[in-house]
This record gives structure tokens, C-alpha cells and sequence, in this order.
């Protein structure tokens, strides 16, 4: 007799995913808000639970699986369809029969899709490309990671998808502030919203939590622990920084390119009195070099500058003049890759200081300001480029549970880097207390023709 091919999902959900599977079958409801935890298991729980028993329940069926980028799509790949359970060693959605060989599912990468044996589809798209969201409709449609998807994606692009009949939607994130998933998620707590129904997930509603990850809860500002772990919907936009309606200060400065400038309309009192610290930037690849001053007593910025794809000739005189017009201010800098040449260029007549970037210092240097922000202790213009960055900032998790903290894909943090660096050295070192003198900084430059730097800087325009 022939042996029958047979297809098993490996996957047992904790009792906090099955409190909600449990809560959706249950229910009459159209929508599905999911407020959960990092590390409560959202990509498992949404391809074992909804995704593959919407696929397997007859042919051709179509499911879409949204996800704010195109890096967040593919984590539910690598860690669910092509995952392996740490404690048992298999793999969580098996793509052939281990007695027949019979190929159960495949991916296709190139258009974003899993073909399952019974010919039904997930289609995985990204927010960041909206028009490939457009299609004839769906069964089923999971959106990962929904706070970070605009409100206008959701109403204008996946909406529309949802015409099918009978057609269910999961939105299933970690909050990040009080903003349209928010919003969603009040009315699934609302009897009277009969077509939503939400639930929470904190971190404790998963047996067994990884200790690596509550030992990791200790050392986090209390906001960030609050809405990662504790899936706490906050004020102050939910994102890395807190209180930056108080830290920039004025009307909103728009600039009209991205090569930007601006000084404070005091500066030229500032100068007979104060001492400052300059802290750079460096651009990398398609980032900006941002150049910013602080005075180093308030830490109040008094010159902000961002630009990109200028010769690094151009760049290091831009730093000379603006350290040495702020009463030759001490120098800041980012010494990580090409930055590491960056100080032989510095004459000894300046104060400089290189940082490093690994995971952990540049932890330990986001860390310190996001105190600055809470207590307010750093004051700057509302440049409102400035002040996006600072919002879209964004705590990450690996997935071997480190963290890490960094620009959303597609965005820049190089004016967070360099107010960061600024505001680690006045903490530090108290601002700047040897003034120097300096030669013509082009000369510096010139004396120095054989070093590595510049030959970078040589063949280099970004």
C-alpha cells in the first residue's frame, strides 16, 4: 500500500495564544486587534493559527500578510515557515513529508509568495510599496506590526482588499503610542463595536518567557519596558523619546532641500560668553553628515547642519570652521569605519574626541539621552527634521534577544547620532575647557596627504 503524505503544523500555542484563538473563534467579529508583547510569538501565533488553518480549510484560498517593510516580512519567513523549535528541533511548518518526499508548500521570494500543495496563497507585501497591495481580495488579511503602518495605507490600500465575503482581518502589534491602532483596539474593547474585538498580550501572558528577555526589562527606561513588554499604549507618541513637546522648543523651522543649516539668533552673544562642544556625524553610504554645537553649560544647540554627498575635503573644513567660530570648541566624533582615520586630520591644536559605535556603547549613548529628553535637560529648535527622527527612533530586538536602537528602515537617525554624541561629551567632560588655536584647516589636510583618510576622501562623494 502507498504511503499518504501527511501535513502537520509543529506548533502548541502557550495559554495566552490560545486565550486568543480561543477569544477569535469564539467570536462574530470581522476585525481582530492584537496588543502584544515582544517575544509573546505574534509571527507564530498568526501563521500557525490563522494564516495555515484559512489555507488548508479548502483550495485556492488567498490570504495577504502585510508587514511596514519589506526586512519585517521577512521575519515571519525565516522564523516561522522556515523556523525550527530551539527545544524539540523541528521544524515548525515541515515543506515535504518526511516518509514521501511529497512537497507540501514553497516559497517564492522573487513574488513575495507561498504556494501551499492545495494551490491556496499568502501573499507577503510591504506597506513601504502600497500598490501591491491592489488585488481581487482576499479570505484572510494579517497585518504585522499594524502601529507602524499609516492610517492612510490601512484605509486607502488594504481596506479595499477586504471585499470578499466572510473575509477577516488580524492587526497584531507591540503599541506604538495612542494612534490609529490605538484607536482600533478601544473599540474591540467595546461590547457595543459588535464588528471588533481586541486583546492584550503583556509579556507574563507567556509561560516560560525567555529569561534572557526579562533580565534584558531591567536595564530598560521604564516607557519603553511599559509598551514593549507590558503592551501599554503611552503618551508622548510611544516611540524611544519622551517629552519632546518641552525639548523642542518654538514654531516648527522647515527647510526646503536636505541640505540644511540653521544658528541661533543669539549666537553672537553666546560666543563672548560660552563655551561649546561640536559633535559630527559622519555620512555612510546614502546617511547625512550632521554637524551640530551645543552650548556646553545648558546643552542648548546653537548650529545645526546636515548635508550629504559633499566631498569629505569640504566636510572636514565645514567641521574646522564651525569648531573653531565657537570659540574653538572641543570636537566630538563618530570614529567608527571611515571615522577611524577621521582624527589624523584634526590638528593637536583641537580637543577631539573619537567614539566608537558597537551595539553596546552606542546603547549606553541612546540611553543617556533619552534621559535628557525625560528630564529636559537638553533644549533644541523645533527643526522639524530634527524633531521626525527623534519620533520615528525605534527600540529593536534581535533575535537572539539583544538590543539595539536605530532609524525604521527606509529613515535616518544621523542628527539623533550626532545630539547624542553631543550630549554624551558635556556630560562626560562637563562642555569644553582648553582653548586652542589652529592654522588653516585646508593646510592640515594638505600635510597630510598620505593617510588613509585621505584616499578615502579621494574617491568618495557621499
Amino acid at each position: 500500500m502507498a504511503k499518504t503524505a501527511t501535513f502537520k503544523v509543529n506548533y502548541i500555542p502557550h495559554t495566552g495564544q490560545q486565550e486568543v484563538r480561543e477569544g477569535i473563534m469564539n467570536s462574530d467579529a470581522d476585525v481582530f486587534i492584537i496588543d502584544g508583547s515582544r517575544g509573546w510569538g505574534k509571527s507564530l501565533f498568526a501563521v500557525g493559527d490563522l494564516a495555515l488553518p484559512v489555507m488548508l480549510s479548502e483550495p485556492n484560498k488567498q490570504v495577504m500578510w502585510v508587514a511596514p517593510s519589506y526586512k519585517i516580512c521577512k521575519g515571519p519567513i525565516d522564523d516561522v515557515w522556515f523556523g525550527v523549535d530551539e527545544e524539540t528541533g523541528e521544524r515548525f511548518v515541515p515543506d515535504t513529508c518526511p516518509e514521501t518526499g511529497y512537497k507540501f508548500w514553497d516559497y517564492k521570494s522573487g513574488a513575495g509568495e507561498i504556494h501551499l500543495f492545495n494551490n491556496s496563497k499568502l501573499y507577503i507585501r510591504s506597506a513601504t510599496n502600497p500598490d501591491s497591495i491592489v488585488s481581487k481580495g482576499y479570505s484572510l488579511i494579517i497585518i504585522d506590526e499594524a502601529a507602524l503602518i499609516s492610517k492612510e495605507v490601512f484605509q486607502k490600500q488594504i481596506l479595499p482588499t477586504a471585499r470578499r465575503n466572510g473575509c477577516k482581518i488580524v492587526l497584531i502589534s507591540t503599541p506604538r503610542g495612542k494612534n490609529w491602532f490605538h484607536d482600533l483596539f478601544l473599540k474591540g474593547q467595546d461590547p457595543a463595536e459588535k464588528m471588533y474585538i481586541s486583546f492584550k498580550q503583556p509579556w507574563w501572558k507567556r509561560p516560560n518567557y525567555p529569561k534572557l528577555l526579562v533580565d534584558l526589562m531591567k536595564d530598560l527606561p521604564e516607557h519603553i519596558r511599559k509598551q514593549e513588554f507590558e503592551a501599554e499604549f503611552l503618551d508622548n507618541s510611544g516611540g524611544t523619546f519622551t517629552n519632546l513637546a518641552a525639548v523642542f522648543q518654538g514654531k516648527p523651522v522647515e527647510f526646503e532641500s536636505q541640505q540644511q543649516e540653521w544658528v541661533h539668533p543669539k549666537i553672537d552673544e553666546l560666543i563672548k560668553t560660552t563655551d561649546f562642544v561640536v559633535a559630527v556625524d559622519l555620512a555612510k553610504m546614502v546617511d547625512y553628515t550632521v554637524i551640530t554645537g551645543f552650548d556646553s553649560q545648558t546643552k542648548e544647540m546653537v548650529y545645526y547642519k546636515r548635508m550629504n554627498r559633499m566631498d569629505y575635503k569640504k566636510v572636514l573644513d565645514d567641521i574646522h570652521r564651525t569648531a573653531a567660530w565657537l570659540n574653538y570648541a572641543d570636537i566630538i566624533y563618530d570614529g567608527t569605519g571611515v571615522g577611524g582615520s577621521f582624527g589624523d586630520f584634526l590638528s593637536a591644536d583641537f580637543n577631539t574626541h573619537s567614539f566608537v559605535f558597537t551595539n553596546q556603547s552606542k546603547n549606553d549613548l541612546v540611553n543617556r539621552l533619552i534621559i535628557a529628553t525625560e528630564y529636559c535637560s537638553i533644549k533644541m529648535p523645533n527643526l522639524t527634521t530634527v524633531r521626525h527622527e527623534f519620533e520615528v527612533f525605534r527600540f529593536n530586538l534581535t533575535r537572539t534577544g539583544m538590543m539595539s536602537y536605530s532609524a525604521p528602515d527606509g529613515m535616518h537617525d544621523d542628527c539623533v547620532m550626532s545630539i547624542a554624541l553631543a550630549n554624551w561629551y558635556i556630560e562626560e567632560n562637563g562642555g569644553g575647557t582648553d582653548v586652542h588655536a589652529i592654522d588653516n584647516f585646508l593646510q592640515i589636510v594638505n600635510d597630510n596627504q598620505s593617510g588613509s583618510f585621505y584616499d578615502f576622501i579621494e574617491n568618495d562623494n557621499d
